[in-house]
């Protein structure tokens, strides 16, 4: 399977997940503005008709405009195509407003699922991540996720109308229609190669950029440590090295984001006059048939050009998207467990009981048992690496014990409300 097909398989079923109902309203907003443009360009061909002189009232669309009670002239068809193009206006516009509010609604729930998730991550899980990739992903990355998401809803929204112009002018004139297609693969390959391209990079540009931060904003934290020794000397020229390479990437990916944008008049241009020449010699249609198609193909090819640079816009951010729901979702899935007893405020005896907790890095907890009566005061002692920082937070439910029971007034740790250990 090809990049293309993947990524849009891949981000089309995020998007239906992550947006619901409310992506076939977004949609179906972008047809109807769509069917409106092609009702309004359907009308300049008896238009031009008046203006040009003519009477000829055998046209299918002159004999619909008389059974609606609208006159054949020139101000009632001038008029009629405002009123059009006006009504798209106005649903363009609410297109618009949709999608800001789209934006902005995603931005509120991945946010809170950020928070709602790392307030309710399992301790163990959270102490194997970089807290600095993670103060990383939840700002500057996750906000260029749901930029992201919106440029593959427009990308989206770009398909479907560029489908409707071609299926109104196969209607129309299926022969020019599928001349049009033949004569657009070639700028539509050249396209792909670009795009498969940019994905490459932006995908390198989102990791590399992601470890760069980590680094900096764990200097920062560190500052006091790292101008007291040499650490920053030592790491300096590799970290410069990244930088260069970082913004090498950014131009590269820009240099392909602006070529997209300029090769897509000159291709749609080189299009259709090959299709005029291809009429010219071979078609047979009627001028005003072949007005009309070629009013819609003029569209078509200018919404798949404008999508190509959609899609592009969207590849560069794409990969934030896979990293932001990660995290997100690594979090939802490694929460701690919450028991369904409740725990009244006040002082209670806490107890371990053979208690063991095992890290990658060896045992920090060996069989341990003491216990800690209410309103009693116990002072753990012992050298670095003892395991006096592991036994509070198993004894507070931060860490499960891997052997042992840690209990609050005889009832099992893992069998009281995590809420309630909290307010203790």
């Amino acid at each position: 399977m090809s990049d293309l097909p993947r990524s849009l398989s891949h981000y089309l079923k995020l998007a239906r997940r992550e947006l619901g109902p409310r992506l076939p309203v977004y949609l179906a907003v972008t047809l109807l503005a769509t069917a409106l443009d092609g009702v309004g360009l359907a009308l300049f061909v008896p238009l031009f008709h008046l203006v040009a002189g003519s009477q000829d009232t055998d046209g299918m669309l002159v004999k619909n405009l008389n059974d609606w009670g609208i006159p054949w002239t020139l101000p009632s068809i001038g008029l009629l195509i405002v009123m059009v193009f006006t009504i798209k206006g106005a649903v363009k516009l609410g297109e618009g407003a949709y999608g800001g509010w789209l934006q902005a609604w995603l931005t509120r729930r991945w946010r809170a699922r950020f928070l709602i998730g790392f307030s309710r991550v399992d301790y163990r899980n959270f102490t194997t991540k970089d807290a600095a990739a993670l103060a990383h992903i939840s700002g500057a990355e996750l906000h260029r996720a749901v930029h992201a998401m919106f440029q593959f809803c427009l990308s989206l929204a770009g398909i479907c109308t560029a489908v409707a112009y071609f299926v109104i002018a196969a209607v129309t004139s299926l022969k020019i229609t599928l001349a049009t297609l033949f004569l657009a693969l070639i700028p539509a390959a050249i396209m792909r190669s670009l795009n498969r391209r940019s994905k490459h990079l932006a995908t390198q540009l989102v990791t590399e950029s992601t470890q760069y931060q980590s680094f900096v904003t764990e200097l920062l934290h560190q500052a006091k440590y790292v101008l007291a020794t040499d650490t920053a000397s030592r790491a300096l020229p590799r970290q410069l090295d990244r930088n260069h390479q970082l913004t090498q990437r950014g131009f590269k990916l820009s240099l392909l984001t602006a070529l997209v944008r300029g090769l897509r008049e000159p291709l749609l241009v080189i299009t259709l006059c090959a299709l005029l020449l291809l009429h010219a010699h071979w078609g047979s249609d009627s001028i005003d048939s072949m007005l009309f198609v070629l009013l819609l193909i003029y569209r078509l090819l200018s919404q798949l050009m404008a999508q190509q640079a959609t899609w592009q816009s969207f590849l560069g951010t794409s990969p934030s998207i896979d990293v932001t729901l990660a995290e997100i979702e690594d979090c939802e899935r490694h929460s701690s467990h919450s028991g369904g007893k409740p725990l009244p405020k006040g002082e209670h005896r806490y107890s371990l009981q053979n208690v063991c907790l095992d890290f990658e890095s060896g045992r920090a907890l060996d069989d341990v048992t003491f216990q800690v009566e209410p309103g009693e005061v116990v002072a753990l002692l012992g050298p670095s690496g003892a395991g006096k920082s592991s036994a509070v937070n198993v004894l507070t439910g931060l860490l499960r014990p891997s052997a042992g029971i840690v209990c609050v007034d005889g009832i099992d740790l893992t069998q009281i409300r995590r809420a309630d250990l909290q307010a203790q």
